[in-house]
C-alpha cells in the first residue's frame, strides 16, 4: 500500500453509519470515495449531510474499483456474511459492524478467506478502545485486584428494537468482547434466560427483549452479563470483583473507573462462635487517565494502521469469531429454556497472544496519545 490515502466505501446509511463516516474522514490515512445504500429513500439524506460523496444503489459497483482499497459495513447483522464475503474476495479489507456473523461456520470462513489473500478483516468492537478499559485489563491481567472471583455487568435501557435479531445478538456482543479481552480464560459453557416481553402482531417470530446469562468458565470462575432493550433506565456498568479490590466501570459516571479496596477473606483466627469471615474495607478511588479523543476515532485508526502495516488490529477477526461463539450457544440455551450449553469455538485460539500483544502496543499508544 502507497503513502496514499487507503480509499474507503462505507455499506448501509442506517444509526451507526454517520458515526463511522464522520471518523474516517477526520483520519488522514483514509479517503471516503463512495456510500453504498440500496434504499433509493434514504439518497436525499445522504445528499444533504454528504453532498460531496458519491453514492451507489450496489455495493457490488463499489467492489470491482480500483479506487477502493477497504469497506466498512454497517448494515443488519444478516447481510454481513454476504457483503464481507465478497468485498474479500474482490481483494477488499473489510471492517464489519458487530457481529461478524451469525454463525461460526460463516465468521470461520471469511477469517480463512481473508488470511488467505492477506487482507484485514476486523470487527466494530469499539469498547475495546476505550482506555478505561484498557487500563482495567491490565489491572486483571497484572494480578492488581488479585485473583478474579466473579464478573457482573449491566447493559440496559430502553432500546431499539432489531428486526434480524434478539437483544442477546444486539446488546452482549459490547460485553463479550471485553470479558475477552479482559482475561485469557475463555468461558466452556453459557446458560441463558430469555423473555420476549414485547411482541409486534406483525412479526412472523417475536425476538427476545430481556436475558440474562451466565458465562462458565473451567476455573470454577462466574460472569453475569444482563441485557434489555425495554428498562426505563440506561445503565452501563461493568464490575470485576477480586480478592484483593474490585474495579468498577460506569460509563455513563464522571469517573468512570473505580477501584474500591476491598475484599472479603476466611476467618481463621476466631473460634467457632466468632465470625466466619473478615472484610476489608478500603476507601475507593478513581483512576484518571486522558479522555481526549474518541473510541471511534481509535478503532477507525486501528483499521487503517492494520492495512497499513498488515499487522492484526486489536478488534480481529478472531476475538470477532470467539463474539460469535459466545452468541450462538448462548442463543442455544435460551432457546433450550436456559439449559448449561457448551461454546464452540471452532480453534479460534491460535493467535490469541498475538492479539494480546497487539492490545498491550495499542494501550500504550493510546496512553501516549499517538
Amino acid at each position: 500500500m502507497s503513502n496514499n490515502p487507503i480509499g474507503v466505501c462505507v455499506v448501509g446509511y442506517g444509526y451507526w453509519s454517520p458515526k463511522l463516516i464522520r471518523n474516517i474522514q477526520e483520519n488522514p490515512k483514509l479517503t471516503l470515495i463512495a456510500i453504498c445504500e440500496k434504499d433509493l429513500s434514504r439518497h436525499d439524506r445522504i445528499r444533504g449531510e454528504q453532498p460531496n460523496i458519491e453514492i451507489l444503489q450496489h455495493y457490488r459497483d463499489a467492489f470491482s474499483r480500483d479506487d477502493i482499497h477497504a469497506v466498512v459495513i454497517a448494515t443488519i447483522p444478516s447481510s454481513h456474511y454476504r457483503i464481507a464475503k465478497m468485498a474479500l474476495e474482490q481483494g477488499k479489507h473489510v471492517l464489519v459492524e458487530k457481529p461478524l456473523t451469525l454463525s461460526v461456520d460463516e465468521g470461520a470462513e471469511l477469517l480463512r478467506l481473508s488470511e488467505k489473500k492477506g487482507l484485514v478483516l476486523m470487527v466494530d468492537h469499539t469498547f475495546l478502545y476505550n482506555p478505561a478499559i484498557q487500563i482495567l485489563t491490565n489491572l486483571v491481567r497484572k494480578g492488581e485486584l488479585g485473583k478474579i472471583n466473579s464478573i457482573e455487568s449491566v447493559r440496559v435501557n430502553l432500546g431499539l428494537f432489531q428486526r434480524d435479531t434478539n437483544v442477546v445478538w444486539d446488546l452482549a456482543p459490547h460485553d463479550f468482547s471485553i470479558l475477552l479481552s479482559l482475561i485469557s480464560e475463555r468461558p466452556t459453557h453459557v446458560s441463558v434466560i430469555g423473555s420476549k416481553t414485547v411482541i409486534h402482531p406483525k412479526q412472523v417470530q417475536a425476538q427476545e427483549s430481556v436475558a440474562h446469562i451466565m458465562l462458565h468458565y473451567s476455573s470454577g470462575l462466574i460472569a453475569h452479563v444482563h441485557v434489555s432493550w425495554i428498562s426505563p433506565t440506561k445503565v452501563r456498568q461493568l464490575t470485576v470483583i477480586g480478592s484483593d479490590k474490585v474495579a468498577v466501570f460506569d460509563q455513563l459516571a464522571e469517573n468512570q473507573l473505580m477501584v474500591y479496596d476491598q475484599g472479603v477473606y476466611p476467618n481463621e483466627e476466631e473460634g467457632e462462635s466468632g465470625p466466619l469471615f473478615i472484610y476489608k474495607t478500603g476507601d475507593p478511588y478513581s483512576i484518571e487517565y486522558d479522555r481526549s479523543g474518541e473510541d471511534l476515532a481509535r478503532m477507525i485508526l486501528d483499521f487503517a494502521n492494520s492495512i497499513s502495516t498488515k499487522g492484526a488490529p486489536t478488534s480481529s477477526s478472531r476475538l470477532g469469531l470467539e463474539v460469535v461463539a459466545l452468541l450462538q450457544a448462548s442463543d442455544r440455551s435460551m432457546q433450550k429454556g436456559g439449559t448449561k450449553t457448551p461454546v464452540k469455538y471452532r480453534n479460534t485460539h491460535s493467535s490469541r497472544n498475538w492479539d494480546y500483544l497487539h492490545f498491550l502496543k495499542n494501550m500504550i499508544l493510546s496512553i501516549l496519545g499517538k
